[in-house]
């Protein structure tokens, strides 16, 4: 009976002890997860655009609506600055572009891509990381 006893009363301090020492790991990640927080980055809406395409069989045009995704909001403070430049950068690499050039999903990939370089030549403080359209029409 005491033999029972105390196997059984060291399997429980064995439990308790592997739990106690579980809980004391995920504790301490997760305390080290908050230290190292993930950097704050700002959204510039350029708003919306619509402008002629460049010229191939017959006149056609884009609209769209344009969203810069910066790394932090000082860079947004710059483009907001910058508001009609940007714009207008904007507007230039689009009347650069033929219907063909900005069809499926590569075309708009590279658009993006094209305007994200020309805004980061534009105002070089503004840490740019995406483009995104919310709008997309041509015709």
């Amino acid at each position: 009976m005491k033999v029972k006893t105390v196997l059984l009363l060291l399997v429980v301090v064995l439990l308790v002890g592997t739990l106690a020492a579980a809980a004391l790991f995920f504790v301490q990640r997760g305390g080290r997860a908050k230290e190292q927080k993930p950097p704050v980055k700002g959204l510039f809406s350029a708003g919306e655009i619509v402008t002629n395409l460049a010229p191939t069989e017959g006149r056609r045009f884009i609209r769209v609506k344009v969203e810069i995704e910066t790394r932090d909001e000082k860079s947004v403070q710059e483009l907001t600055r910058n508001y009609a430049l940007v714009r207008d950068h904007i507007i230039a690499v689009l009347r650069s572009k033929s219907a063909e050039d900005v069809a499926g999903d590569t075309g708009m990939a590279a658009l993006a891509r094209d305007i994200a370089q020309r805004l980061s030549n534009l105002v070089p403080s503004a840490q740019i990381t995406n483009v995104y359209f919310v709008e997309f029409v041509v015709q």
